[in-house]
């Protein structure tokens, strides 16, 4: 695992086409900027068991990367309400990744790191409640972004037509049974 400041990050987003989205205030959105992209979403699985087998097979079907990003939508890993019994466990868990809390930065994990970049997406299905709470995951090849939301669904934005169709075969394939819903 290692970090980088938010605002390299962004460059390097830039550079590959993707950026926050304009038309909305902080915290934003991260998007591709251009293009004829294509997008759709699946909700979390009931069982908190099946979440790390789901978010497993959802980096598997974004076809190989070395390393994903992730990028906290508050811009920060600290939780508000850290007193609180699920903040705790999140602090907890961020700390057990060797995330510094409360500073501003993005976490790469390489491919051999999977487990963890998984529980750092177990612990946001599980504990995000807001915006702030969000998260985005941007491999290294920049095809796709995954947006881990408050709202208890994962979107999927796929740079090129016809991959999210794709994508969604490779998950069918692979037992997924959540049904994905528009873009």
């Amino acid at each position: 695992m290692r970090t980088t400041e938010t605002d390299l990050f962004l460059n390097w987003a830039r550079d590959n086409g993707i950026g926050c989205d304009p038309r909305f205030q902080p915290p934003q959105t991260l998007v591709y900027l251009h293009g004829e992209n294509e997008s759709g979403h699946f909700r979390y699985p009931d069982s908190p068991t099946s979440i790390p087998w789901f978010t497993e097979e959802i980096l598997t079907a974004i076809g190989p990367w070395k390393e994903c990003w992730a990028y906290r939508r508050s811009d920060d890993w600290r939780c508000p309400d850290a007193d609180e019994p699920y903040g705790r466990v999140w602090t907890a868990v961020v700390r057990s990744l060797g995330i510094a809390e409360g500073d501003s930065f993005v976490v790469g994990f390489a491919r051999s790191e999977m487990d963890s970049l998984i529980t750092l997406a177990f612990a946001t299905i599980c504990f995000g409640w807001c915006v702030y709470d969000d998260l985005f995951i941007v491999p290294d090849h920049a095809q796709h972004i995954l947006y881990f939301d408050h709202h208890e669904m994962v979107h999927v934005d796929c740079r090129e037509r016809g991959s999210f169709a794709s994508l969604v075969e490779a998950l069918r394939r692979e037992g997924i049974e959540t049904e994905p819903t528009g873009g």
